[in-house]
């Protein structure tokens, strides 16, 4: 069981989407949060796909391709620091990556199918990482990160934009 990071080691910034998370162990948040995620975006029709909410704001098929390209990153981000990688490891831009994204040829079952791909490897991932790695140390966009934080934080950031779709993309409220 991976338990939560010791606040006091995670980054200011990782702790609001660490707190999201209700579960009490990561991997058990991980596959609950994908159930909720996928029951969410099974409900959705072809044509919400390009809804956003206010001019400016991502489409909803750009939301699930964010959390899939922050969970591919965090994951190899992970899986570096675990491996005792000490490469001090790049941040992103993601509204670079929004822009330059290919989603709108993708379908709902396509997309679908890339967050249960991602989110599987994740899993496994993790699971495999013994103590050690999971605690060891490393930089990620300039913070102090290990792969337990990281874990958590993809956890938080899938909670985050699943309560933002639930709240601000159901077309016609």
């Amino acid at each position: 069981m991976i338990d939560r990071p010791d606040p006091s080691i995670a980054p200011e910034y990782y702790r609001y989407y660490i707190n999201l998370v209700p579960e009490p162990h990561l991997l058990s948040a991980l596959e609950a949060h994908s159930r909720r995620f996928l029951e969410y975006l099974t409900s959705r029709q072809l044509h919400e796909l390009d809804f956003r909410y206010a001019p400016g704001k991502w489409a909803l098929r750009q939301v699930v391709q964010h959390i899939v390209d922050t969970e591919r990153i965090f994951a190899y981000r992970a899986m570096c620091i675990s491996r005792g990688d000490q490469t001090a490891l790049p941040g992103f831009d993601e509204n670079a990556y929004a822009d330059h994204d290919h989603t709108a040829r993708n379908t709902l079952e396509e997309l679908t199918m890339e967050f249960q791909a991602i989110r599987l490897s994740t899993i496994l991932l993790l699971k495999k990482m013994d103590n050690m790695a999971i605690d060891r140390m490393g930089s990620a966009n300039g913070l102090a990160v290990s792969p337990r934080i990281i874990g958590w934080m993809i956890a938080g950031h899938g909670e985050h934009h699943l309560r933002v779709l639930q709240d601000r993309y159901t077309v016609g409220t």
